[in-house]
């Protein structure tokens, strides 16, 4: 009859079957491989780019080691990619583990996937970059425009006389916005229609004479 473990030897005997797997992995895989474990009784591995998270589970009164090619982190919110990973017996040869890992995981798509994330997190970044100068100069031509603290970093609300109020929000890649007014004096007013009125025109190609 196989001895019952307390939670505390579980998870000491976890780290020790993840720092095992770790290390026979350093020695059999190419390259030069480090340690950095994200999270306690996790043990990861960084060589360049890529990382494998190594994360030992028992399955009824057997140990397995799953391990996961990990991606740049952001690659949830800012791609489809999902991680791809493999699973081994505990126990089994620590060369047997390289090899598998290398054939199943460190291969040219996960290179690529890791690349997608890093593109896709610059692209997050020149987007963000353009959306806050977008904010800053309709503030700068707004007198008293400010952002609320309730509000996301792409709004703009203002107040004025006579119950005038409005906000401005701009749009994902700061081509369009949305302008919502209330009380606006009727000359103002006048004035925005015969701006939008032109903007349109401009805009509706001329009918062509027979």
């Amino acid at each position: 009859m196989s001895e019952i473990l307390s939670w505390s030897e579980e998870q000491q005997l976890r780290e020790r079957i993840a720092e095992s797997c770790a290390a026979g992995l350093t020695e059999h895989l190419p390259g030069e491989w480090v340690r950095c474990d994200p999270y306690e009784y996790l043990v990861g591995l960084r060589s360049g780019e890529r990382l494998l998270t190594i994360r030992p589970e028992l399955k009824g009164t057997i140990w397995r080691v799953v391990i996961t090619a990990d991606l740049p982190e952001g690659y949830r919110t800012h791609t489809q990619l999902e991680v791809e990973e493999t699973s081994v017996a505990a126990d089994r040869p620590a060369d047997k583990i390289a090899r598998q890992v290398q054939r199943r995981l460190l291969t040219t798509a996960y290179d690529e996937a890791i690349a997608e994330v890093h593109a896709a997190l610059d692209a997050e970044r020149d987007r963000k970059t353009i959306l806050a100068a977008a904010v800053a100069n309709l503030q700068a031509l707004i007198p008293g425009a400010h952002q609320s603290k309730y509000d996301p970093g792409d709004c703009l609300r203002f107040n004025g006389p006579d119950l005038f109020r409005g906000s401005l929000r701009v749009h994902y890649r700061a081509a369009a916005a949305t302008i919502e007014l209330d009380c606006v004096p009727i000359g103002l007013a006048q004035g925005l229609a015969a701006l939008i009125g032109k903007h349109l025109a401009a805009e509706t190609p001329a009918e062509q004479e027979p």
